[in-house]
């Protein structure tokens, strides 16, 4: 007498069941190291940009400031701009333009406790008091004090307006 011996046992199923989820879980730790890494690059390349707008504002004559946008691609582009002397009527001349992130990063900041989506209509333009350091303010009194950047993980850029310090938690 023949057996029909074509089925799975429960055993066999739990074990591919299982190995499934060990693979599951070991790619989705890759992804979030990937999406991470872009966050992170974007923060640390976003503050080093700040830091690099606070030294020229410091050792130049003139006005001196940045403005952070998205670009058509969705990737974060930083503008330096300078402006010899604000009483002559020419507008500011753009410096330079960096890359700042490769794109799949969103990246929201706070003026005045509101918080704003960084997009190619909401730039965030940032400048610093020449004699003091620290930051001028963006609208009105209120200052940005927060800058976070998030894919996968959130990276804070924090502002601190009288000093114009700022540092990556």
């Amino acid at each position: 007498m023949r057996r029909n011996d074509r089925g799975f046992t429960l055993v066999e199923i739990l074990v591919v069941v299982a190995i499934m989820g060990v693979l599951a879980g070991v790619l989705s730790l890759s992804l979030n190291t990937v999406f991470s890494s872009r966050a992170r690059r974007c923060a640390y390349s976003t503050d080093a940009y700040i830091d690099m707008c606070r030294i020229n504002t410091l050792s130049r004559a003139g006005n001196v400031y940045i403005e952070l946008t998205l670009d058509g691609d969705d990737r974060v582009v930083g503008s330096y701009y300078e402006d010899s002397d604000p009483t002559d009527g020419v507008p500011p001349v753009l410096k330079s333009t960096e890359l700042l992130s490769g794109g799949g990063v969103e990246v929201i900041y706070k003026v005045g406790g509101t918080n704003y989506t960084l997009s190619s209509s909401t730039p965030l333009t940032l400048a610093f008091n020449r004699e003091t350091g620290g930051l001028k303010p963006v609208s009105g009194t209120n200052y940005c004090t927060e800058i976070r950047v998030i894919s996968g993980r959130t990276y804070t850029i924090t502002l601190v307006p009288s000093t114009g310090g700022h540092y990556i938690s």
